[in-house]
């Protein structure tokens, strides 16, 4: 993948255009997980708010109600932090003359694990002390 982003950069694609495909990739796979959990809401399972509130004696719909908007505001907030995430990352992966910084995607600890690697991108993707 890096080595399409930095053809597509050479040709004078913008950052954005040129990580547009694989952005949108990370997107959809970090979005599987809460849109499958609100797909069988109420149908595979009861949540457990709205239990809750049916034992204490609310009207079904009412609860019902309530959880449709717990759900919605779940699928939002997981959308929204992934966007913030990947927005950071894209931020402090390129210098300002829109070259892919691969200092950030190493670690010399890692010994070419993925945990390794991905623990040496987070400490320097939130290292203030280097200059972007």
């Amino acid at each position: 993948d890096s080595g399409q982003i930095e053809k597509l950069l050479s040709f004078g694609a913008t950052v954005f255009e040129a990580t547009r495909g694989m952005f949108g990739r990370s997107l959809k796979k970090s979005l599987i997980g809460p849109l499958y959990q609100a797909k069988v809401a109420g149908l595979i399972s009861i949540p457990p708010i709205m239990t809750g509130q049916i034992l204490a004696g609310q009207d079904a719909s009412m609860s019902g109600k309530y959880q449709v908007v717990l759900l919605v505001l779940s699928v939002l907030g997981g959308t929204l932090g992934s966007l913030l995430f990947g927005a950071i990352v894209l931020y402090r992966s390129f210098d300002t003359q829109r070259c892919l910084r691969r200092d950030k995607f190493t670690s010399e600890s890692s010994n070419g694990s993925f945990f390794g690697i991905a623990v040496g991108f987070v400490r320097r993707l939130f290292d203030g002390s280097q200059e972007r």
